[in-house]
Parts: structure tokens; C-alpha cells; sequence
């Protein structure tokens, strides 16, 4: 969290930064809950803290402090007193009146029902020197005073949903089993939507419960729910020409200009282990930036054949560096020479040092793992899809849109070289 400057001494005084004691056992807390209320309980909300180290009780004199879209301050509460449970992991409850009542617990604080759904937060510290603040909606930081550190705001586009809790998500730290310093830093990236269980603090206290009404969306229900942040889900993807990450969100698309692209199938429904795949991609002076590490993450490996026996087939690429070697810092190149994982032989894409971006691609049929490509016979376009792990997604086109020469065009070989254009990504 950054820290605020709290002391102006004088005009001609540069401003100096207020550091509580460093004795204080109070500053290892976290807000890991937030609940806006319901529907039918609007003033049943409350602000859960957690502490993430033993002995972090001490909070007499500490607030929780709320802010507006504009950062503007609205109200805080103060604890009168430290709490009694200072073992690790424990709770502090900042709860509403309503809250206590809808959800049979008592609160270690008082609050009243201030949270601005629109956008808005909440932070925990002394004074207005912030241990932890989470934003949401149309937040926007003032850097001069107010909340501060909260990262992107939590549904940025939409705030806080009634009978929704916003919720921690411990497993974007470092020790996904418990809470630790690296959890909850970014309000969008660390938070999601969850069930309202608030917890107070003494030891044996009862957890209250509510199921989240409306449901929490889910990423890979197949709905797409922008409110949260997801532009596509499951097989709906039509929001994203570049294709769905596994946290719905969309690849970003890196087009490139197709080379060649052969097909060759020597035996037709005789000798599938005959097939054969070629494909390679070139631009010069290409904008499309290196991404991802196939070492660690993998690579998926996409090929479409458009025409009269239209055919497609997606293939996986393991993570391990027994099949991805680094090419010095410009690309990386696979290789699989017995067709262990499957018919991808070898696969290249590098960016040269001159700008020019280059995938190759040789796929051969094998007896474990079917080449199911094959000659379109009468084609219209072939296209690529190449995703190497957390990077973006790369394509090119032969044929259709993006141009080039069809020849030969048969049931046993299909052939397209030098397309003029760049074309477009395969479904």
C-alpha cells in the first residue's frame, strides 16, 4: 500500500510521511469481506478484516474508513478497544445493527450502513494512514489523500451487488491454504464474488451465512457476464474473435502473415499414417510482440481446412523443456521426433532481431495419435491458431480473405502459397 504524507510543515518544507511505531501488533490485517446488503436487508452490510500474522489484535484506537467514487471520505469507525482473539487467521467484524441481526452475530464494531454501491471503499488503518484498502465500481483514486493502493477496482464497471459478497481470493497469493501477505493487494485481480459469511472475533464465535442472491457468476457456465469482467465463457465466445482464456477473459490477437501452407493425404482412406502437414507463416517488420513460454506453460496448437471435406483438428503441446528448447531470447522451438504427444513433429515461432516474426509448423501422421487433416478437395482457405502458454494468440490465413495461390487442389494434395493479406483468426 502506498503511504500518505501527513505532515505539511511549511510552505518552504518539503511535506514529511507520517510512520506509525513499528511495535504496533495491529498492521498485518487484511479486509477479505465486504457485503453491500440485500434486496430486502439494503442496511444489513458489514466489512470483515482477518489477521494474516498471531498477536495482530491490538486495535484500540484504529478505524475502518469508508470513501465515495471520487475518493472523497463518507465516515469511519473507530475501535474502543483491542479484540481478544489473537490467533492467526482470526476475524474482525465491522458490522451494521441489521447485519448482526439478518446474520445472528455481534459485531466488534459498530458500523452504519454507508458502503456507496456505485463505486467506493474501504480501508483499515490509524488515523488516515491506510494498512489495506479495496475499491470497487467507479472508483477513482485521488492521489493527494483518500484510499489508496487498491489496484484496479473490483468490477470496475458495475460496483457492488446486492446479497453479493466481495469476497478474497487467497489462492492468487503465494500459500493458496491460508492467507499471506501477497493475498488480497489488487482489488479486481485478488477479489471475487462470493457467499456473505461473516465471522467476529472472540474465540467460538458462530459464522453467519447467506448463499449469494443472485448467484455469483461463474466462469465456464457458458454466460457471459461483463458486469464481472468476462468478455466470453465456455463455448459462448462470440464476444472474442481471438478465442477464451481459462479465466474468460479474451487472447489477444497477433494476425500474421501467411507463407505456405500443404496438405498431403498420399493414400486416401487407405494410409493415414502417410499424411502429411507443412505450414509456415513469415512477416517482415511485423508489430506482433513475443509472448508466452511454452517451456512452463505449454502450447495449443489449432489447424482449420475450409472446402468440400472441410476438416480441423486442435492439438496440445506439453509444458516441459524435455520438448521446448529456447532460441536465445527471440522464440523457442519444439520438437518431437518419435510423434510421442502426437502428430506435431516440429514447431518454431521467433521474432528476429530485424523485426521479422516467423511460425513453422511440420505435423506427420502417426500410429498412436491420427493426423485427422486432410486435403479439403476443392478448398477454399486453410488457418491457424498458435496459443504458447500465457501468451497471446497467433494466426494466419491461406486462401479465402487473406489471398494466394491455390495449386495443386486435390483429394490428395492441397497446396496455398504467398497469400497477399493477413486474413482472419479460425473460429
Amino acid at each position: 500500500m502506498r503511504r500518505h504524507c501527513l505532515a505539511a510543515l511549511a510552505a518552504a518544507v518539503a511535506l514529511a510521511c507520517f510512520v506509525p511505531p513499528a511495535v504496533a501488533s495491529n498492521h498485518l490485517l487484511k479486509i477479505v469481506e465486504v457485503f453491500p446488503g440485500t434486496v430486502a436487508q439494503p442496511n444489513a452490510q458489514y466489512v470483515d478484516l482477518q489477521l494474516f500474522e498471531p498477536n495482530e489484535n491490538l486495535l484500540s484506537t484504529l478505524n475502518v474508513a469508508i470513501y465515495d467514487a471520487s475518493d472523497t471520505f463518507v465516515t469511519s469507525f473507530t475501535f474502543p478497544a483491542n479484540v481478544p482473539n489473537a490467533a492467526n487467521f482470526s476475524k474482525v467484524l465491522i458490522a451494521t445493527p441489521e447485519a448482526e441481526a439478518l446474520f445472528g452475530v455481534t459485531a466488534d464494531l459498530a458500523m452504519t450502513a454507508s458502503l456507496p454501491l456505485a463505486g467506493g471503499a474501504v480501508c483499515y488503518g490509524i488515523g488516515t494512514f491506510y494498512y489495506d484498502c479495496l475499491s470497487w465500481g467507479g472508483f477513482v483514486d485521488n492521489p493527494v489523500d483518500g484510499a489508496t493502493g487498491t489496484g484496479t477496482p473490483y468490477r470496475a464497471g458495475t460496483g457492488l451487488t446486492k446479497g453479493q459478497a466481495v469476497v478474497c481470493d487467497i489462492t492468487t497469493g503465494i500459500n493458496p491454504a491460508a492467507l499471506d501477505a501477497n493475498d488480497c493487494l489488487d482489488s479486481a485481480a485478488d477479489h471475487d464474488c462470493g457467499d456473505a459469511q461473516p465471522l467476529a472475533n472472540p474465540v467460538g464465535s458462530t459464522p453467519g451465512f447467506l448463499a449469494a442472491n443472485p448467484p455469483c457468476p461463474v466462469c465456464g457456465d457458458n454466460a457471459t457476464n461483463p458486469e464481472v469482467g468476462e468478455e466470453c465463457d465456455g463455448t459462448d465466445d462470440g464476444a472474442c474473435p481471438g478465442g477464451c482464456k481459462l479465466d474468460c477473459t479474451c487472447y489477444p490477437e497477433q494476425i500474421l502473415l501467411g507463407k505456405l501452407v500443404l496438405v498431403k493425404d498420399p493414400q486416401p482412406g487407405v494410409d493415414a499414417t502417410l499424411r502429411k502437414v507443412v505450414l509456415k507463416a513469415k512477416e517482415s517488420a511485423s508489430s506482433s510482440p513475443l509472448t508466452g513460454d511454452p517451456i512452463a506453460g505449454g502450447a495449443t496448437l489449432k489447424i482449420s481446412l475450409s472446402g468440400t471435406t472441410g476438416s480441423s483438428q486442435t492439438f496440445t503441446l506439453p509444458a516441459s523443456a524435455a520438448y521446448w528448447t529456447p532460441l536465445g531470447s527471440v522464440g523457442f522451438k519444439y520438437k518431437d521426433s518419435d510423434l510421442v504427444n502426437g502428430p506435431i513433429k516440429t514447431l518454431l515461432y521467433k521474432k528476429t532481431g530485424s523485426g521479422t516474426f516467423l511460425l513453422t509448423v511440420l505435423a506427420k501422421g502417426s500410429g498412436t495419435v491420427p493426423l485427422n487433416l486432410v486435403p479439403p478437395n476443392t478448398g477454399t482457405e486453410a488457418q491457424v491458431s498458435f496459443i504458447p502458454g500465457g501468451g497471446d494468440r497467433y494466426c494466419s490465413a491461406f486462401g479465402g480473405a487473406a489471398g494466394g495461390t491455390l495449386d495443386p487442389d486435390t483429394n490428395k494434395t492441397f497446396k496455398v502459397k504467398n497469400p497477399t493479406a493477413e486474413g482472419l483468426c479460425p473460429p
